[in-house]
């Protein structure tokens, strides 16, 4: 946090001098069930909003974002109720 103390404490992440809110603790597949319960939308689509278009907005839309041949194979493989974590690929690669 740019030199800043943060403690980690009840699923918060606060600064230690003067506890403002620092950040997220957050993790990306518990965002985006989140994302599904309170929209309603496909997988489909969730995977658009959450990565292809942020690929496209930091002008990475042609090497990230997609499952495409071409495309860097960095994903997760979630469970289709749970969102919990079955896989993780690097580089196409089987880590998880």
């Amino acid at each position: 946090m740019g030199g800043l103390k943060v403690q980690l404490k009840g699923g918060e992440a606060r600064l230690v001098d003067g506890g403002n809110l620092a950040g997220s603790t957050l993790w990306m597949n518990q965002g985006l069930k989140n994302l599904r319960d309170v929209s309603g939308l496909e997988l489909k689509d969730l995977i658009r909003v959450t990565s292809w278009n942020q690929a496209i907005e930091l002008g990475l839309g042609d090497t990230l974002g997609k499952v495409e041949k071409g495309y860097i194979a960095d994903l997760a493989v979630l469970d289709a109720k749970s969102f919990k974590v079955k896989a993780v690929f690097l580089d196409g690669k089987r880590r998880i």
